[in-house]
């Protein structure tokens, strides 16, 4: 009994102080104490609740009033008071069951569920699974409304109008949930409109605001290797009089844009993230990219791409990820029986692999064109096999040099494959969960990791361990996407929220919320501005990284989203569905918002007015949409006829 005394006091100190993962994370080590030694009745019994009222009677009849109180309220700030009816319920649910008032508990929940957003539905389900005190200390749900506070950003009009209903009224139950479980995001200025409110809410978290952090956003073309390649592009083009065609305009432009980076606030510092020098062969990659992107067909909303749709037969429930090559010859295919199969999509650049040693050891690695001479020209085929994890395979990622591939694997490792030997170079071992995701950084050099465990982290091709550990999801980092200026990482959560990394300092410099589902794909704007999220809530959200505004909201799609991808030069903006629809929109309209510097306003941009055209599959989802050098999109996906 001293022992129990000791723990109660110690847990009300430092529930005092508001000490709550501390309080969660002792919690966790009495139970696990008391259950190894049978006194598992304990372990229940030292929940305490959140408020000390003594009669259950209260928490339906103040929930009630809350609510009565919501639905009269002044259309000004109603649907910001309407924010803390979730958040409430949810804590006085909890409460009853840690008083052991488990009937009370139960016609509560079954009385007021009912008139939550439909997008909580799965919170519900988490929640409903709860049905006594004992469970309280094992649901993950639970645990993660205990240790952090729910956000609710709030007008002052609509905090004072709250606080003083409650007061009058001698609320005092609902007034310790909100002193004691929220955290009020108070702000001046008028109340949000409904439109307002609803874009940013739908978090696991509540409403959270990280944007005063200034963001190097601004992405700097490695003039060098843009002049040295348009150089090389104006030797091979010849006219009809066998004379080189000259294009001063090119070089006038490219150079003319080196001047303007050189004075945006908002570019990086040079070598703020240490980049390993390019290699030959890394380099010629390059430029031959870049005198590809330079041969481009412009696009607009009267000159569409034309659709290259490849359709993957009797693989409609083992293919999980697609990704291509960004030269769009080769294409990389995960499936569920943890293997991986390469393909070639262009019959002029079939997988060949390298020469036998005996071959190789008569080359002169030291010349510059060795690379062109250790491919074995008579090793072509069509497909390669990969093998090598022991579990599903969720995610692939062609380094920019083409000659590496990542994939990310419910056996908890990534692992890096060697294309022209076609094997496993290293297998990364940090999480202890699966992977959902991966990416290459535009530099080649590090990459990222999406996990289970919440995590997502930094790691660098010649390194087994991972240099940074981005941790701030309350549940499963779904997807990661490195910024074009690799700098900074986005990615998406479980949690229903997107967060930008800083890798330099390894913290969240951008909090966006406001999806209704889970987010499944990420994708950042060709000159980096802007970063668009899709999720299960068949919705895509376009936020502008540098104030932290949301752009547009568009919807219309009929399944999860599952990719998204810019044109080479950003003009155009598709997204493919699990439903089988790929939308193409026009970026002018939040770009035009944006520079005139409106964006905190919703509704700025227009859904009808950024929607170009749709293209439906019969059957097959999209799993990937990507454009090619030209501006070609290419799509993919397993048939499900």
């Amino acid at each position: 009994m001293d022992d129990k005394r000791v723990s109660l006091e110690i847990l009300q100190l430092l529930r005092k102080h508001n000490l709550r993962a501390t309080e969660e994370r002792f919690l966790q080590e009495i139970a696990q104490s008391y259950h190894a030694t049978g006194a598992d009745d304990f372990s229940s019994s030292i929940i305490l609740p959140f408020t000390n009222s003594e009669d259950v009677s209260d928490y339906e009849r103040d929930y009630t009033d809350l609510e009565e109180f919501t639905e009269g309220a002044l259309e000004t700030y109603k649907h910001e008071i309407a924010l803390v009816l979730w958040p409430v319920f949810v804590y006085l649910y909890i409460d009853l069951l840690a008083r052991n008032a488990h009937e009370e508990a139960l016609r509560f929940f079954t009385k007021f569920s009912v008139h939550q957003d439909t997008y909580r539905a799965i919170d519900l389900i988490s929640l409903s699974a709860v049905r006594t005190r004992d469970y309280l200390l094992e649901s993950e749900f639970v645990k993660l409304f205990r240790s952090h506070k729910y956000k609710v950003r709030i007008s002052r009009e609509a905090y004072h109008a709250l606080v003083r209903h409650l007061q009058e009224n001698d609320r005092s139950l609902i007034l310790k949930i909100i002193n004691g479980q929220l955290d009020m995001d108070v702000y001046e200025g008028m109340p949000r409109t409904l439109k307002e409110v609803s874009s940013r809410v739908g978090a696991l978290c509540g409403e959270i605001q990280v944007s005063s952090t200034k963001v190097f956003y601004s992405v700097v073309p490695d003039q060098d290797l843009v002049t040295a390649a348009l150089a090389d592009q104006e030797e091979e083009e010849v006219g009809e009089d066998g004379k080189p065609k000259k294009k001063k305009a090119k070089k006038d432009s490219s150079s003319g844009k080196k001047g303007k980076q050189t004075s945006n606030p908002f570019t990086p510092p040079p070598n703020r993230i240490p980049i390993p020098d390019l290699r030959e062969y890394e380099k010629e990659s390059r430029m031959h990219a870049i005198k590809e992107i330079s041969k481009k067909r412009t696009l607009s909303s009267s000159q569409l791409p034309s659709i290259c749709f490849y359709s993957f037969l009797n693989a409609p429930e083992g293919l999980n990820c697609v990704s291509f090559r960004d030269d769009s010859n080769v294409a990389a295919v995960g499936f569920a029986d943890s293997s991986i199969i390469l393909w070639s999509l262009t019959s002029s650049h079939r997988l060949k692999s390298l020469k036998s040693h005996v071959e190789l050891d008569q080359l002169e690695f030291d010349s510059s064109d060795v690379m062109n001479h250790l491919i074995d020209d008579n090793s072509q085929q069509e497909k390669r096999l990969l093998h090598g994890h022991g579990g599903p395979v969720y995610s692939t990622s062609f380094s920019p040099d083409r000659f590496l591939l990542l994939s990310a694997s419910a056996d908890g490792t990534a692992r890096l494959w060697d294309l022209h030997t076609y094997s496993n170079l290293v297998a990364y071992k940090g999480h202890n969960s699966p992977v959902w995701d991966v990416d290459f950084s535009p530099s080649g050099y590090y990459f990222a990791t999406a996990s289970r465990d919440r995590t997502a982290r930094l790691w660098a091709t010649d390194n087994p361990q991972p240099l940074r550990i981005f941790s701030g999801h309350l549940s499963d980092v779904e997807c990661v996407k490195f910024h074009p200026n690799g700098n900074y990482v986005a990615t998406g959560s479980l949690d229903r929220s997107c967060q930008l990394w800083d890798l330099v300092s390894g913290s969240a410099v951008r909090v966006f919320t406001g999806h209704k589902g889970i987010i499944t794909s990420l994708e950042f704007s060709v000159d980096g501005r802007f970063l668009v999220c899709g999720g299960t809530d068949q919705c895509v959200y376009v936020w502008d990284i540098a104030s932290g505004a949301l752009m547009a909201q568009l919807g219309g799609h009929k399944g999860n989203i599952l990719s998204i991808c810019f044109s080479r030069e950003g003009e155009m903006l598709a997204t493919g569905c699990s439903g089988g629809l790929i939308k193409l929109w026009e970026p002018k309209k939040w770009i035009e918002a944006s520079l005139e510097e409106v964006g905190g306003e919703f509704g700025v941009v227009d859904e009808a007015a950024c929607l170009i055209k749709s293209y439906p599959t019969k059957a097959t989802p999209i799993h990937r949409v990507h454009f090619t050098h030209r501006n070609l999109l290419l799509g993919a996906g397993p048939y499900q006829g």
